[in-house]
């Protein structure tokens, strides 16, 4: 008996994990000069919101580049990021 498996993907957890790495280069190297804990604060949240539904829609699933449906979902996954980042990280 042989089930029909989809094997994981790796190379979207790969793009998602490098992408949020050299975003977070890129804050380090700014908070060194400006000191700033909104800009870590907004550049996560931001880089996150547009780095997720690009590694979901088009690495993922495959899909034709949607700039409506892109769109809409980054906006709903930057709110949801800042809001749960707000909630338990920020706070403490």
């Amino acid at each position: 008996m042989t089930r029909n498996r989809r094997m994981p993907n790796f190379l979207s957890a790969t793009v998602f994990i490098v992408g949020l790495a050299l975003i977070n280069l890129a804050i380090i190297a700014l908070n060194d000069s400006l000191h700033s804990k909104a800009l870590s604060f907004f550049g996560n949240t931001v880089g996150i919101g547009l780095l997720f539904p690009a590694v979901l829609l088009y690495i993922e699933r495959k899909e034709h580049f949607n700039l409506r449906r892109y769109a809409y979902f980054a906006i709903m996954t930057t709110i949801a990021v800042s809001i749960i980042t707000y909630l338990f990280v920020m706070r403490f």
